[in-house]
């Protein structure tokens, strides 16, 4: 970590940045279907015939989640850093390691208090999906 007297010391590195660059924790390589070796089935999904549906092989943690505001947020120092951008990291973690996929939102400030960060709860206002509060945390092949 390299320390800076600008930035608050209850800032850190953020590990979910490089995790959530890692393709196994998208919601492309939980989502998407998987081919069996045979290429004939998918390994992932089957079809239900008593309930005519298909259905998910693996067991899966699915949460809807919105998030509004976040306080208390520790400001650093304005007269030695530029703040670029903020952004809040979520993602399922077992205490060990990420066991899902990682969500970026972009927040905002309100007036001057840059110390009360708030998120995009509506579509009209959207540029992309990263400025949207909204999001699902989702797990596959939970241990």
């Amino acid at each position: 970590m390299i320390v800076n007297e600008s930035v608050p010391c209850t800032f850190a590195d953020s590990f979910l940045v490089k995790v959530s660059n890692d393709s196994n924790h998208s919601y492309e390589k939980i989502l998407r279907p998987k081919m069996s070796q045979s290429n004939l089935n998918f390994s992932n999904f089957f079809w239900d015939q008593k309930e005519n549906k298909i259905r998910n092989r693996m067991n899966t943690i699915l949460k809807a989640i919105v998030v509004h505001k976040c306080i208390n947020i520790p400001a650093p120092n304005k007269q030695e850093l530029e703040v670029l951008s903020r952004s809040l990291r979520v993602c399922l973690f077992d205490g060990v390691s990420v066991i899902g996929n990682v969500h970026t939102i972009r927040a905002h400030i309100v007036g001057r208090d840059d110390r009360t960060w708030v998120f995009e709860d509506s579509y009209k206002a959207l540029v992309s999906l990263f400025d949207f509060s909204e999001f699902f945390l989702i797990a596959n092949a939970v241990p």
